[in-house]
């Protein structure tokens, strides 16, 4: 049996505007289901997001303060 389609939903679901406060497919697929009321798999909605060209993105590893720049960020900060 093939899956579900999503549809006009898919549309509604891929827009940037749309999606941006979501997090996960699972958030997107809860906020589809409770908006439209179109009931999908978790899957399916990662797969329309992939398509759509909305991908995860892992957070960008940001350098550990050196002892230098501690002191000199708590100095700053007494100072003010």
């Amino acid at each position: 049996m093939p899956g579900k389609a999503i549809g006009a939903g898919q549309a509604c679901l891929c827009s940037r505007r749309h999606i941006w406060p979501l997090d996960t497919a699972v958030a997107a697929t809860k906020r589809l289901r409770e908006e439209t009321g179109v009931v999908v798999s978790n899957l399916t909605v990662c797969r329309a997001l992939n398509e759509a060209g909305l991908r995860a993105q892992e957070k960008v590893a940001k350098p550990k303060l050196s002892a230098k720049n501690i002191k000199a960020r708590l100095d700053f900060a007494r100072r003010h």
